[in-house]
């Protein structure tokens, strides 16, 4: 509504009452989500890491040329599928 107005307005102007105060604080929600997105995001890419490392020591390959490759794949298909799952659900338009 008041957006290309808003948009050369401050952050400091924030709260004084202007009519730029619905602008900023979606601004601002969008902006925080994004970086919630980005931290979840990595914290699950940790956890899928430590447990693709436990189910593949508990398969037990024969050789560790065999378990280190089923755990690079492991991780890689599942980081990949994590990381574009979540980041088009972030950015989908949901409404």
């Amino acid at each position: 509504m008041y957006m290309c107005y808003c948009k050369t307005k401050s952050l400091a102007s924030l709260g004084s009452g202007s009519i730029c105060d619905e602008y900023f604080n979606q601004y601002l929600g969008g902006e925080a989500i994004g970086e919630l997105v980005t931290v979840v995001i990595t914290v699950i890419n940790i956890i899928i890491k430590f447990i693709c490392r436990i189910l593949i020591s508990w398969i037990g390959y024969a050789t560790l040329t065999a378990d280190i490759t089923a755990y690079m794949i492991a991780v890689y298909i599942t980081t990949f599928f994590n990381t574009a799952i979540l980041l088009l659900l972030a950015d989908a338009s949901l409404s």
